[in-house]
């Protein structure tokens, strides 16, 4: 994972500000644990004439996407599940991911709010897998002579809705997209206000932000 060879791209032109909302959206959504350089960055551009948004986050980029790296799906509160479902209201939107290094690439698309495509291809156990919607699967068709990368070539590719034209297949397609891009920072929403306190005690609770803080610390920890 890296700038470099990871990405959400949305197929079409979407404001900043259409962005910040679907961050917003995010049951823990805190705008203080995206601040510096973990906070979103967005850019636009037109790849083969069409026209595709880029959101660039640090946490996908340095930890991973679990759409990829893990056989079960994310649950619906996780914040790829949460992006996914918010931004493709309009145009889709596809979590693009292809490394060497890690020997594992692939793609996830959303459509309408919905996942509607997982193909992840992983070299890093003893016999190479596929994770798609439904299940995980090893691949018996490997082809000594070029390995899985034919197959993650294919499952980055199809992410892709049919009709999208030139369609990254690896890592240098996937930067070039990127670097055409330029995404920069972005302003985030505030944070909404809190509930007003119940009129019956509460017990102990623990602080929204330590939960969320929780949360990415584990998040960080993916092996």
């Amino acid at each position: 994972m890296s700038t470099r060879n990871t990405g959400l791209f949305i197929l079409g032109s979407v404001s900043d500000d259409t962005v910040a909302r679907a961050f917003a959206a995010w049951s823990d959504y805190d705008p203080a644990h995206f601040a510096g350089e973990e906070g979103p960055r967005v850019g636009r551009t037109t790849w083969h004439g069409q026209p595709v948004t880029h959101v660039a986050l640090r946490l996908f980029e340095v930890a991973g996407l679990r759409l990829m790296s893990e056989d079960a799906l994310p649950e619906a509160s996780d914040l790829e599940m949460v992006l996914g479902r918010s931004l493709s209201a309009l145009h889709p939107v596809v979590y693009a991911f292809y490394e060497d290094e890690q020997m594992a690439g692939g793609g996830a698309r959303f459509e309408g709010g919905r996942l509607t495509y997982r193909v992840a291809v992983d070299g890093q156990v003893a016999i190479p897998i596929r994770r798609t919607l439904d299940d995980t699967r090893p691949i018996e068709e490997l082809d000594a002579s070029h390995w899985i990368w034919p197959h993650a070539s294919r499952a980055l590719a199809d992410a892709f809705p049919t009709g999208f034209t030139s369609a990254p297949e690896d890592d240098d397609t996937i930067e070039q997209l990127i670097l055409a891009a330029q995404a920069a920072p972005i302003t985030l929403l505030d944070a909404p206000a809190p509930p007003p306190p119940a009129d019956a005690p509460a017990g102990p609770r623990t602080r929204r932000r330590d939960r969320l803080k929780s949360a990415l610390k584990g998040w960080m920890r993916r092996e």
